[in-house]
């Protein structure tokens, strides 16, 4: 008699995003963030889905989160990795702020792709400090 044995969970892909890039910007100067979108599972991602980079209004998630842009990555390959940047955003007054970007989701915070864990598809907070634009030397 051949002993009977549980079948092993099925693989499935396994998105993560980095913490995004630069932790700097300057008030009234547009600039992009740029992550890492990684598929650490087990499996093609086998469609197309999209990323999701959103900023707070204070330090590490704090006041009110919106959604800065969405972007779209063709399939990931199981272990692949792409980078991924978002629109142009302008700061308009000094402070710090926070960006963070979750892997497949849309700007409704929904995602398209199944996989082993839904629960770790957001970066940590990147705290982003805006400093005023410099004053031009008065002229004589």
């Amino acid at each position: 008699a051949v002993a009977a044995t549980a079948p092993s969970s099925c693989a499935q892909p396994d998105l993560t995003a980095a913490a995004p890039t630069p932790s700097s910007a300057t008030v009234g100067t547009p600039l992009t963030f740029s992550s890492t979108v990684s598929n650490v599972g087990g499996l093609t991602t086998g469609a197309s889905f999209n990323n999701r980079f959103r900023v707070a209004t204070a330090a590490n998630g704090g006041g009110t989160v919106s959604t800065l842009s969405v972007n779209s990555l063709a399939t990931l390959a199981a272990s692949g990795n792409a980078g991924v940047t978002s629109s142009s955003y302008t700061f308009s007054s000094a402070g710090t702020y926070s960006v963070s970007v979750c892997a497949d989701q849309n700007a409704s915070s929904v995602g398209t792709i199944t996989e082993s864990n839904e629960g770790n598809n957001c970066s940590g907070w990147t705290n982003v400090t805006v400093t005023a634009a410099p004053t031009p030397p008065a002229t004589p």
